[in-house]
């Protein structure tokens, strides 16, 4: 966590490259569900990335701030019926494929009725 009684120390990672001078991409998946990607790094250089929450509930495809099955009904009128998409997309996508499709209703009703695990953010 980074603290301790009456103490805290910085969180570093540290990337041996060999003789790579740069690092395409960093992809860092946050204890919070959030997926973040930094690109065109240069070596021998320090970075500071904090996390920062989602402005969405993830999984919430229908906006009430809670994740139900009538986020999955949301979802499943949205793929079939042409109802509206969920505000924004990527609350939706409650299994991370980067697609809203049937398998966000069913992670969602797996999440909700069988103990799954729980939406992740995108």
């Amino acid at each position: 966590t980074g603290s301790g009684f009456c103490s805290q120390h910085t969180l570093t990672v540290e990337f041996g490259l060999d003789t790579a001078t740069t690092v395409d991409s960093l992809i860092i998946r946050w204890p919070q569900g959030g997926t973040q990607v930094l690109t065109a790094l240069s070596a021998n250089s320090h970075i500071w990335v904090t996390e920062t929450a989602p402005s969405y509930v993830c999984g919430d495809a229908n906006g009430d701030t809670k994740v139900n099955v009538g986020d999955a009904v949301y979802i499943i009128t949205y793929v079939f019926r042409g109802g509206p998409a969920p505000t924004p997309m990527d609350a939706g996508d409650a299994n991370c494929d980067g697609k809203i499709n049937v398998g966000d209703a069913v992670y969602i009703i797996s999440y909700v009725f069988r103990g799954g695990p729980a939406p992740c953010c995108p």
